[in-house]
């Protein structure tokens, strides 16, 4: 992570002092680095998804035993006080 802000900064300040006689190649090879490293942000951006939604149908799964065991509990009690 910190190697890829190093590179956006040197990215970021090598547009910004760009002129006419900077190579096309050199261009190229930054424009090139800023593509892979959004295509690496994209891609952990779409893990993070996938993860958040495993955690939220977990979260649900959860939720719905919790209240299957706080029901069956609650029948229990109600069946010891009726013994």
């Amino acid at each position: 992570m910190c190697s890829q802000m190093f590179d956006i900064l040197k990215i970021k300040q090598f547009f910004e002092t760009v002129d006419q006689d900077t190579s096309v190649e050199k261009v190229r090879e930054m424009g090139l680095c800023l593509i892979s490293i959004i295509d690496e942000k994209i891609q952990n951006n779409q893990l993070l998804k996938d993860k958040l939604l495993e955690a939220n149908e977990d979260l649900y799964w959860i939720r719905k035993r919790a209240d299957d065991w706080m029901l069956r509990a609650m029948e229990n009690s109600q069946t010891k006080k009726n013994d």
